[in-house]
């Protein structure tokens, strides 16, 4: 248990006071997969709304045109507009929504890279064969300037 001026932060889950003393839960770590469970589920939800709104634009102007040929109303253009509007509106989502993800890919790509970078120099360090561990040196050095 850390203490830390007036306040405790405890190991377990609970919150509470002691002797006028506050303990303060540690946040539960997130797992990547935990994380990578719940952007699934926010990008499926991104994507479904969005094609929602695509069809209701449609609809809506799809509606215009139906209420203006059968002379409900002598203007088309507020029904089409806001169709169009609704569309463009679902179409810059969708394109901001693959360009985040084309971002992410990229970054944990990356990310992926360097780790195993740092592995392989940790395998490197740990060999006893010096001969070894001078081609492995150089394959790495010629890996790294590669990319």
């Amino acid at each position: 248990m850390e203490k830390k001026n007036n306040f405790e932060i405890s190991d377990d889950n609970k919150l509470g006071k002691e002797n006028n003393k506050v303990k303060l839960q540690k946040p539960p770590k997130l797992s990547s997969e935990e994380y990578h469970k719940e952007e699934i589920q926010q990008n499926k939800m991104i994507v479904k709304n969005a094609i929602c709104m695509i069809w209701v634009g449609i609809l809506l102007i799809i509606a215009s045109f139906i209420v203006y040929t059968l002379k409900f109303t002598e203007t088309l253009v507020a029904g089409t507009i806001c169709g169009c509007f609704i569309d463009l509106l679902s179409a810059t989502i969708l394109y901001i929504f693959n360009k985040s993800n084309e971002n992410k890919q990229n970054y944990f790509s990356d990310l992926s890279y360097h780790e195993n970078e740092e592995k392989i120099i940790k395998l490197v360090e740990n060999t006893e064969d010096d001969q070894l561990k001078k081609e492995l040196i150089k394959k790495l050095m010629n890996n790294h300037f590669k990319k």
